[in-house]
């Protein structure tokens, strides 16, 4: 949630349920006093951190397929009953505590304490559970998040931002895959080139690369996942992603510009990582590919990370390499030639371009380092252009990724 956000439909709707949470924290702080609110947000915390500890693992896999895209909603519903239990017992604990303080002459301090208790962590809830509720497949929900101008400000008050605690709770929840890329190999180290310009985030031919840059969206069922990832345009109607962010999918569909197009896979390369999908009356502007990039050159990798909103990171090469790794699978070796890129991705990057400064096409992200934040894997054009050559036809039904 950085930037201007535009105050939508859905984010008034947002922004009004989060007031009267707020003010219903407030005047249940008032009455509790601050005793009260502090052992209450002890046992909230306490609640809370057994919960994330204990069920996205018990969750895993054990929903039936018709509900597994509102696997992040369950789950937050699921810590938020698990931390009011909790805040309750300790509550009924401190009660006798509470009695002497409203006796006394501190009533007054005791209960303005509690409502800045009450606010404060009726405030965090919220920051957190949006984060995790933002993975709704439902537009309305992930728009109106997106949109609550009120959610926005607390994130800006937050010591961490949301999309921080996002990326936690879609590795927690296992929602987002990238494949091995190296087996038998040591990865290289990055810190031979200099760390990216952050300050050339964007400029004309950036801006105008976006237009032709979607968010993807794929509801696998069998897989229990609904998974989001980015593409580009290769022709008017064709769009280039990673093959795991559609592995399994019953439904694939294409956001653009706030609607969604229906997209049907037309070839598949499990160990390349590519797929290509068809998007009819797409009528979208094919970006141009870069001729030749070098070491040490920008480059911006461009997609909807964690789902979005839109953005470009930048990047520098550290070197081109053949990277002996896995299928989406984890199953066959698959070597790959790539870029090691110096720069942040983020789970929902996968499938973008990596543009160059003139927002040409020098690459597809595909994945990004486990151990390293600042390392990105990029599949070359000569990956890509090898893969349109051979445009394997994808199966009947494409298995989940591993």
């Amino acid at each position: 949630m950085n930037g201007t956000v535009a105050w939508a439909p859905w984010g008034l709707v947002v922004d009004a349920v989060v007031l009267l949470i707020l003010w219903t924290s407030v005047t249940s702080g008032w009455r509790r006093g601050f005793i009260g609110s502090l052992f209450g947000a002890a046992g909230f915390a306490a609640g809370g951190i057994l919960g994330v500890a204990v069920l996205p693992g018990a969750l895993a896999n054990k929903l039936p397929p018709q509900w597994a895209a509102s696997e992040a909603a369950i789950l937050v519903m699921l810590i938020l009953v698990l931390a009011a239990i909790t805040q309750g017992v300790l509550e009924r604990i401190a009660m006798p505590l509470i009695s002497c303080i409203r006796a006394s002459w501190a009533r007054y301090t005791d209960a303005f304490g509690g409502a800045a208790v009450q606010f404060t962590v009726a405030a965090v809830a919220l920051w957190v559970a949006t984060g995790l509720l933002a993975l709704s497949p439902i537009p309305a929900l992930k728009d109106g998040i997106s949109a609550s101008r009120s959610l926005h400000v607390v994130d800006n008050v937050m010591p961490a931002t949301r999309d921080a605690v996002l990326e936690q709770a879609l590795v927690a929840l296992d929602a987002y895959q990238f494949p091995r890329v190296f087996t038998d190999q040591e990865p290289p180290d990055v810190r031979s080139v200099q760390p990216p310009d952050k300050a050339i985030a964007s400029n004309e031919a950036l801006r105008a690369a976006s237009e032709s840059i979607y968010r993807i969206d794929a509801l696998a069922l069998r897989c229990n996942r609904s998974q989001e990832g980015t593409g580009w345009a290769l022709t008017s109607d064709t769009i280039v992603t990673n093959a795991h962010v559609v592995a399994g999918a019953d439904r694939i569909s294409v956001r653009v510009k706030n609607e969604r197009h229906s997209a049907h896979l037309i070839a598949f390369d499990p160990a390349r990582d590519l797929a290509l999908l068809k998007v009819e009356d797409l009528q979208a502007q094919p970006l141009p590919r870069a001729e030749r990039v070098s070491r040490k050159e920008a480059l911006f990798m461009a997609g909807y990370p964690l789902g979005g909103p839109y953005s470009t990171q930048p990047g520098r090469i550290a070197t081109r390499m053949n990277a002996r790794g896995a299928d989406i699978y984890g199953q066959g070796q698959a070597i790959r030639q790539i870029y090691v890129v110096r720069g942040d991705v983020r789970p929902g990057n996968s499938g973008g371009p990596a543009l160059t400064v003139d927002g040409r096409v020098a690459g597809v992200v595909f994945a990004r380092s486990t151990t390293e934040n600042e390392t990105a894997y990029v599949l070359t054009l000569k990956e890509l252009d090898e893969f349109l050559t051979e445009r394997p036809a994808p199966p009947a039904q494409t298995l989940c990724a591993a």
